[in-house]
């Protein structure tokens, strides 16, 4: 396959990641108590070889992240819970945009702030 049909499949497979509606997703998979141990284990991993699957991982547990409702409890936070050690892996990735997205979706899960004047008013 040419690079630029590769390209192309990439970035059209990334536009319909970033358009779906993982709120509603979300909530049926939570309300349905459908999360697993076997389907949670590839969020744990950021060991495989591409990069593009790194960043695809990070960018979908920075949209879980967000969605998620705040509990302490459940399946959601469970996979939450899961997510960290992955994304504190990715902060350590070579490839920037990987170390970039693993950050993002890291403040994501978290629910830290992301107004820099945040931390200059609360200091």
């Amino acid at each position: 396959m040419e690079d630029k049909h590769k390209e192309a499949i990439r970035s059209i497979f990334i536009s319909l990641v970033e358009r779906t509606d993982l709120d509603s997703v979300v909530t049926s998979l939570y309300e349905k108590d459908v999360f697993s141990e076997p389907m949670i284990e590839p969020y744990r991993s950021m060991n495989h070889p591409s990069n593009e699957v790194k960043q695809l991982m990070a960018r979908a547990a920075s949209m879980l992240g967000r969605s998620a409702p705040l509990a302490a409890s459940g399946p959601g936070a469970e996979l939450l819970r899961a997510l960290l050690p992955a994304l504190v892996n990715g902060t350590k990735e070579k490839n920037t945009y990987v170390r970039a997205n693993a950050e993002i979706a890291l403040r994501a899960v978290l629910r830290l702030p992301h107004d820099e004047q945040f931390h200059l008013v609360h200091a």
